[in-house]
């Protein structure tokens, strides 16, 4: 199966026929977009059934891989269904805020694990930052669930640009019409070029902007230059990080 695109999630888990949904999920990239990811896979699991559903998370970061494969087996005395969140899990990075370490041997652990299932009203979802298609424990997960594919290409191409330019203004409505705001084109350009490719960067000054506009429902390139700091590096900058 084809990882799925994050703006196509709930179209894609709409047409999942009942009782085919399921019961493995990834999801992978932008942090902001996996967020927003989760919340609508969340919404539509919760819907799914009639039953009620618990919810257990658990910190990728520092749990081992035999804690998440009992807390996935494990019935839970709550609800009928359960879904077990994986947030932060170094599937495919060396991820320097992780203090586990995958072993061969725990990746076949999982990946058997993946293989042999566990009980149908049981969720299994994986968060993390980066997905690598090529790892044989992607192409487990994927063979046996759904990947959520929330990347966003980080290159200078046009296409790469593009597909940015998409996401940031996409963004940008979804936040503003919560507060019946709007934002016009030299305004939008002069957010993006004070934050740059940052998500989370950008909803937090959408939110000052809507708050310091209060009844007025238009944002001015004049709203963005008060209330925005710049906060986007310069080419030379990030070349010099890089170095």
């Amino acid at each position: 199966m084809a990882a799925v695109k994050h703006h196509t999630l709930e179209k894609e888990l709409a047409a999942i026929p009942q009782g085919q949904i399921p019961n493995l999920f990834l999801i992978f990239g932008e942090a902001y977009l996996a967020k927003e990811a989760y919340e609508k896979l969340e919404s539509f699991l919760i819907h799914a059934d009639s039953n009620e559903l618990t919810i257990e998370k658990l910190d990728g970061a520092v749990t081992p891989v035999g804690d998440i494969v009992e807390q996935t087996a494990t019935f839970s005395f709550l609800a009928p269904r359960k879904m077990t969140v994986v947030t932060k899990i170094p599937l495919f990075q060396a991820d320097s805020s992780a203090s586990v370490r995958y072993t061969d041997s725990e990746y076949r652990v999982l990946e058997n694990f993946i293989k042999g299932g566990w009980p149908a009203e049981h969720i299994l979802v994986l968060i993390t930052g980066q997905g690598d298609r090529r790892k044989k424990i992607f192409k487990t997960i994927d063979s046996h669930g759904m990947a959520i594919d929330c990347t966003v290409p980080s290159g200078a191409r046009k296409a790469d640009r593009d597909e940015q330019r998409a996401v940031l203004q996409s963004v940008t409505a979804r936040v503003l019409e919560k507060h019946g705001k709007q934002i016009d084109g030299p305004a939008f350009h002069s957010l993006v070029d004070r934050t740059g490719f940052n998500l989370d960067t950008l909803v937090t000054n959408l939110e000052k902007l809507s708050a310091f506009t209060a009844d007025r429902s238009s944002i001015s390139t004049e709203d963005v230059s008060r209330v925005v700091v710049r906060e986007k590096k310069d080419p030379i900058f990030n070349l010099t990080n890089a170095i």
